[in-house]
C-alpha cells in the first residue's frame, strides 16, 4: 500500500524494530516457539549482518561494532534479530513466529543468555482476502489493542480506528490516493484532534521523491527527498527537521545489486558513519 516509501528506514538503517513487548513468565511461551533454539539453513543470498564503522576528526574509517545480525527462513522472512551495544552486548535479542498466511504471530525477547523472557503475540481476521482486524495480544490472551481496517473500492485501506485495551476508540487513521497513489495519512486521536499529518510526492515514475511528516504533538515536521539511479534503486535519501539539521546517507551497491554500504554525511558533506552490509552467500550448499 505505501509502495516505496516504507521500505526507506529498511534500506537505510537496516530495519527498526517498533514493538513494545510486555513481560510474562517462560511459562506463558509457547511450546514451539520455547524448544526451537535451532538456526535454519537458507538457500540463496541472505542479509546476515552490517557492521558500523565511525569516521574520526581525521576523517579515518574506524570500525566500531557489529550492529545488527539478522536470521531469516527458507521463504526469505526473518526470524531472529539481534542487535548490540558498542562495546558487544547485545541490546535485543528477539525471535519471530508466522501463521500459515505469514503474518507475525509471535515475537519473543530473550535474556541475555538466550532464554525467553517476554513475549507479544497477534491475532489477524480477513474477509475476502482482506486484513479486517488485527489485535495486539497480552500474555494472558487479553486484547491490549484492536485495529479495524476499511477499505474503497479499489481495495486499497481508507481509515483504520484503533481501540485500546478496554474496546475505546484510541485513534483514527485516514489515507489518501491519487492515480492509485498514496499521497496523505492522517491520524487523529480519540478526541478526533489531528495529531500526525504524513504526504508524498511521486515522480513520472511512480517512485515516492518526497515525504513530509508532522507531528502536532510535538510540533515537529521532518522530511525526506529520496533519489534513484537509472534502475530505479535508492542512491541518496536527504533527512531534515525543523532543528536545521540535516542528513545524507548514500546507497552503494555490489555489482550483484545488492547494498554494498550507506554512507551517512551531514550537511556540509562530512563523514558521520558507514554500515556496511555482510552476505552469505548459498548457506546450505556451503554448510553440507
Amino acid at each position: 500500500m505505501f509502495e516505496n516509501i516504507k521500505n526507506i528506514n529498511m534500506k537505510h538503517i537496516l530495519i527498526i524494530i517498533a514493538f513494545f513487548v510486555v513481560s510474562v513468565s517462560v511459562n506463558a511461551i509457547p511450546p514451539e516457539i520455547k524448544n526451537d533454539n535451532s538456526l535454519i539453513k537458507i538457500n540463496g543470498i541472505i542479509l546476515q549482518k552490517t557492521n558500523r564503522y565511525d569516521f574520526r576528526d581525521d576523517s579515518v574509517k574506524t570500525f566500531c561494532c557489529l550492529v545488527d545480525s539478522i536470521g531469516f527462513d527458507k521463504n526469505g522472512k526473518m526470524i531472529s534479530y539481534y542487535n548490540f551495544f558498542p562495546y558487544g552486548k547485545v541490546k535485543v535479542n528477539e525471535k519471530y513466529m508466522y501463521t500459515d498466511f505469514d503474518s507475525l504471530k509471535y515475537i519473543v525477547s530473550n535474556d541475555d543468555d538466550g532464554q525467553p523472557k517476554s513475549i507479544r503475540s497477534f491475532e489477524y481476521v480477513f474477509e475476502n482476502n482482506l486484513l479486517v482486524e488485527k489485535r495486539n495480544m497480552f500474555a494472558d490472551n487479553s486484547v491490549e489493542e484492536r485495529s479495524v481496517f476499511y477499505y474503497d473500492k479499489q481495495n486499497k485501506i481508507s481509515n483504520i480506528i484503533v481501540y485500546d485495551e478496554e474496546g475505546g476508540q484510541k485513534n483514527y487513521i485516514f489515507f489518501s490516493y491519487q492515480n492509485g497513489k498514496l499521497i496523505k495519512r492522517s491520524k487523529l486521536d480519540r478526541t478526533k484532534k489531528t495529531v500526525e499529518n504524513e504526504s508524498f510526492e511521486y515522480n513520472e515514475n511512480g517512485k515516492c521523491v518526497k515525504n513530509l511528516l508532522n507531528n502536532f504533538s510535538s510540533n515537529t515536521s521532518k522530511r525526506k527527498e529520496i533519489f534513484y539511479d537509472n534502475a530505479g534503486r535508492f542512491i541518496k535519501i536527504i533527512e531534515s527537521n525543523d532543528h536545521a539539521e540535516e542528513f545524507t546517507y548514500q546507497i552503494n551497491y555490489l555489482e550483484n545489486g545488492l547494498i554494498s554500504n550507506v554512507m551517512v554525511l551531514t550537511k556540509s558533506d562530512k563523514p558521520i558513519y558507514m554500515l556496511e552490509y555482510v552476505y552469505l552467500y548459498e548457506f546450505e550448499q556451503r554448510n553440507h
